[in-house]
């Protein structure tokens, strides 16, 4: 039984304590600060069971030292009884719960006295009621927190409602609207989804979540989609996550693009009508509870209302300027009537110009003036220069109708082909500035590449020269494909005469006279074969599986080189060209008896464009002795072929060959393609070439260079060896073979036979 002093104490600290309710002082740290002045011990704290986080927190944590506490809370976690030591300190522990506890949110903790003694039995029975005086303290701190709560989210609302302008859009409304409810809830971000009923969609507001107009665009939710606002919008039950990552109810792709932490969502309503949800993320101290996921329930109630007024004031507005505009449009018709006149009469004349145009064209191809009349045309009609170009930046027409510099502006092609596929070029020439256009010329149904027809201007080009290019193109398709269909036939006719005059047993003189000046080329002149043989062509068709297009593409390409060349060095002469298997076969008639100087350069351009253009292609050149008799025709353009296929078979590539440079060669090519004599080196050679392939030694090598000189010592220092290591190679091989390098006739048959197997595929391969 207390006395009276003592109960008297009691009284007065309970008042001290209680009298904090009294205008609204009662807050934790007073509370805190109020214990320790009141109770007369060392010191007093006070620890709350954090039920989201299973861990007890100080109820004031303004300590200079957290960490000392931060371990006395783990201590109160596995407490066993009422006293303990901590830190030389006598600490005793008093529970407390609240008495209204409930399943979503409750009080409960423990006051711990901190004294240099223990507490007596008056102290101890006054510790017990002030805990749970506490308790209720807190009940009541919680309940006015609450209160606090919703005055200040009503008050949001109506700060919101009268703030609502119609001279605002609907954007910055939506964003003020959000920027109070972010502040009245602690949150970093939010934003608004508005049903679209033609979409059956969720769709994003702007500003919500800060988004951009992409990400804007991209956020629109279907209701077939299971997402959070879907099911919010659907059920019209709220939804709170405090762990988003990994959240099955949320779609983690709009977690990842927003970086959502923690997330509330519930319904808009309006009118009775869901109208859409409202999200609140990132919660800037502490998760979302219960408190708040109630308080933005009871706030969303009311801004749906708000939303949908300031959204059809939106509509409203949209609508007022449509009227607007109706009107505008009506006061206008009288001199939009007059200048539609005037408009027709424009397009008329320039339709006229344009039909002047075309008419002019389609008589040129009805004529069959060619490619280059029809440009020459188009460029004088339009008043500009017109350029065609093909796939590899060759120009097969072109009328300049200025002083640009043809080669120039060739090689400006050349460099900037791809980029003319997309966009105008500038292009500066002589200190003057053009445009570029391109317009291409689509052939693709016919197995034709695509065409460029380019246009240079000083300026832009206008909207009735781009119609009056673009009627254009049809007439230069048509004509391109006449074209095509001429130079097939005339390339079959030259394929057939070529064939003929190389191949053919009997050939009738006249006949082929006739032909020949049907193709207009003539024989009074010396002609001389040019053979380009793609080096290694089939092998890389195997290895990059080359489709036929693309053959005949790399072909096509071999074939313009070779033509454009002839023409540049030799423009006054005339020519047959075709193409046969791997090679490109020209005839080429020259003045005099002499191989031109002309010809070296012209093939060292020939052989340089297609390094070039053509990449890692390579091509061999052969060129044959001039041809002055029908005879000499077949044996030369044969001998020429055969000059190339020696240089392959001794692996040789990107080479230019003559047909008078065949030598020994020639003799021992001969040789291998006899089977006797091929049978004969291979098993003659064949120890040695099985020895070198196991021991990896180069035997045949050496013996080679050793038969230039017959010396030994030489022969150790061209191959930077030993002199011992040389004549034991030699020995190695004598012996394999059973022959001696100092008889004459045993180092003739070895060199015999290694003359004629040096054209077999594998012996040369690097």
């Amino acid at each position: 039984m207390l006395s009276s002093e003592h109960q008297l104490q009691h009284q007065h600290i309970l008042w001290e304590l209680w009298s904090l309710t009294i205008g609204n002082r009662l807050d934790p740290f007073t509370l805190g600060k109020k214990l320790r002045e009141v109770l007369p011990f060392d010191n007093v704290y006070v620890f709350i069971r954090d039920e989201h986080r299973h861990k007890y927190t100080r109820l004031n944590e303004d300590s200079k030292r957290p960490q000392r506490f931060d371990l006395l809370a783990e201590l109160l976690s596995n407490r066993l009884q009422r006293n303990l030591i901590f830190e030389d300190k006598q600490l005793t522990i008093f529970p407390f719960t609240s008495p209204y506890a409930s399943d979503n949110e409750h009080y409960s903790g423990f006051v711990v006295v901190e004294n240099s003694v223990d507490l007596d039995n008056d102290h101890i029975s006054l510790m017990e009621m002030i805990s749970q005086h506490i308790a209720l303290l807190l009940e009541n701190l919680r309940e006015a927190s609450h209160f606090r709560n919703q005055v200040k989210s009503l008050s949001t609302i109506v700060q919101i409602d009268n703030e609502i302008s119609l001279e605002e859009n609907f954007e910055t409304t939506l964003g003020n609207i959000m920027e109070k409810i972010k502040k009245a809830f602690d949150a970093s971000t939010g934003g608004v989804m508005l049903y679209d009923e033609e979409k059956n969609t969720l769709v994003l507001q702007k500003p919500g979540f800060g988004a951009t107009d992409q990400e804007i665009n991209e956020y629109n939710v279907s209701l077939k989609e299971q997402s959070n606002a879907t099911r919010v919008f659907r059920t019209g039950s709220p939804m709170v996550s405090n762990n988003c990552i990994g959240d099955s109810r949320i779609l983690q792709r709009y977690v990842d693009l927003y970086k959502v932490h923690n997330l509330m969502t519930v319904p808009l309503s309006s009118q009775g009508k869901t109208i859409g949800v409202l999200h609140l993320a990132n919660k800037r101290s502490g998760i979302w509870n219960e408190n708040d996921l109630k308080l933005l329930q009871m706030m969303a109630s009311y801004l749906g209302g708000i939303i949908e007024r300031a959204y059809l004031v939106e509509k409203l507005k949209e609508k007022h300027l449509e009227i607007e505009k109706l009107y505008q449009n009506a006061e206008r018709m009288t001199e939009t009537l007059s200048y539609q006149k005037e408009v027709i009469d424009t397009h008329r004349s320039t339709l006229e110009w344009t039909l002047s145009i075309h008419n002019q064209l389609l008589k040129s191809l009805l004529n069959e003036g060619g490619l280059k009349e029809i440009t020459e045309i188009l460029a004088s009609q339009i008043g500009k220069s017109v350029v065609i170009v093909d796939s590899f930046g060759q120009v097969p027409a072109m009328s300049l109708t200025s002083d640009e510099h043809q080669t120039i502006f060739q090689d400006f092609v050349k460099q900037n082909l791809k980029q003319f596929k997309r966009k105008t070029l500038p292009f500066v020439l002589a200190d003057k500035k053009y445009f570029v256009t391109p317009f291409p010329i689509d052939l693709r149904h016919y197995n034709m590449d695509q065409i460029l027809l380019l246009v240079i201007t000083k300026n832009h080009l206008k909207t009735h020269e781009l119609n009056a290019v673009r009627q254009a193109l049809l007439i230069f398709s048509l004509e391109l494909i006449r074209q095509k269909g001429i130079i097939e036939t005339e390339n079959r006719l030259r394929a057939d005469f070529l064939d003929d005059l190389i191949f053919s047993k009997s050939l009738n003189l006249n006949n082929l006279h006739t032909r020949a000046a049907y193709l207009n080329h003539s024989f009074t002149d010396p002609n001389v074969f040019i053979i380009l043989d793609i080096d290694d062509f089939v092998t890389r068709i195997e290895k990059e599986k080359l489709k036929e297009a693309d053959i005949l593409k790399i072909k096509n390409r071999l074939y313009a080189i070779t033509e454009n060349n002839i023409k540049k060095h030799f423009p006054e002469r005339s020519y047959l060209m075709t193409t046969k298997s791997d090679n490109v076969l020209a005839l080429l008639s020259l003045p005099n008896k002499h191989l031109p100087q002309a010809i070296d350069t012209m093939l060292g351009e020939i052989s340089n464009d297609i390094n070039s253009s053509l990449t890692p292609l390579t091509v061999s050149i052969g060129v044959s002795n001039l041809c002055l008799a029908i005879e000499d025709y077949k044996s030369n353009y044969s001998s020429t072929k055969k000059a190339l296929d020696i240089n392959k078979g001794l692996g040789k590539k990107d080479i230019i060959v003559y047909q008078g440079q065949q030598g020994l060669d020639g003799m021992f090519f001969d040789l291998y393609r006899q089977q006797s004599f091929r049978e004969f080196a291979l098993e003659f050679l064949d120890p040695v070439l099985e020895y070198e392939k196991s021991k990896k030694t180069p035997l045949i090598d050496t013996a080679e260079t050793y038969l230039n000189s017959l010396n030994l010592q030489q022969t150790a220092k061209l191959l930077y060896s030993h002199v011992n290591t040389v004549r034991y190679r030699l020995n190695k091989i004598e012996k394999l073979l059973g022959i001696d390098f100092k008889y004459k006739d045993d180092r003739l048959k070895f060199t015999l036979a290694l003359n004629i197997l040096k054209f077999r595929s594998d012996y040369n391969t690097d």
